[in-house]
């Protein structure tokens, strides 16, 4: 639908109460929904000097700021996130993500290899680490690290879903199912039970 009616009645909103977040991010997605990315980070911009201590809003400028290509400027907002709460994980993944666009995956290792040693027991850290292993074609320790997320999440999706998806990749779909399969019969997973059903 049509975004200019939620601007019109968020922007009048907020001269009234500027100290609503939910209506801050409802107006800066409505500018991204009208593609008007500068509009957008002109509203976190404020939330910032606004919410100070909500980790949200720096990364929310962030994502603005690498779609217009200004990555520097969202690498320096992504750490700003981490520094109010360091065991916030999407500015983390935002930062690896990045590390990989600029072809700096030594970087995103010793991101991701850092977090680990504060959070050893984080499976979502196991999974970032194996995405950056997936991502330089090194399926051997990809493959390692998900069966220690597994380890340490036994009843997480993610790492079965993606470690099936190496298996078939590497056309070993016995084992891809196998894993599969371990997940399912604890869990009836609507979605896991579904991607049996594709590789079958």
């Amino acid at each position: 639908g049509d975004a200019a009616p939620v601007i019109t009645s968020l922007t009048q909103l907020l001269k009234q109460q500027p100290q609503i977040p939910q209506a801050q991010f409802l107006l800066a997605a409505a500018y991204v929904a009208q593609n008007n990315l500068d509009e957008a980070a002109a509203v976190y911009r404020r939330m910032m000097q606004l919410f100070p201590k909500n980790p949200r809003v720096p990364l929310s400028l962030a994502t603005i700021l690498a779609r217009q290509n200004k990555r520097d400027e969202a690498r320096k907002l992504c750490e700003r996130a981490l520094e109010i709460s360091p065991d916030y994980l999407a500015p983390l993944q935002m930062l690896v993500d990045l590390d990989l666009a600029d072809k700096q995956p030594q970087a995103a290792l010793d991101r991701v290899n850092r977090q680990i040693v504060r959070r050893p027991s984080d499976p979502d850290l196991e999974i970032a680490l194996a995405r950056i292993h997936l991502e330089q074609h090194d399926v051997a320790r990809a493959e390692a690290v998900l069966l220690k997320a597994i380890d340490l999440a036994p009843n997480l999706r993610t790492p079965y879903q993606i470690l099936a998806q190496v298996y078939v990749d590497s056309n070993k779909p016995q084992q891809a199912l196998e894993k599969l399969a371990i997940f399912a019969a604890k869990t009836n997973d609507v979605m896991v039970l579904m991607q049996i059903g594709m590789i079958q």
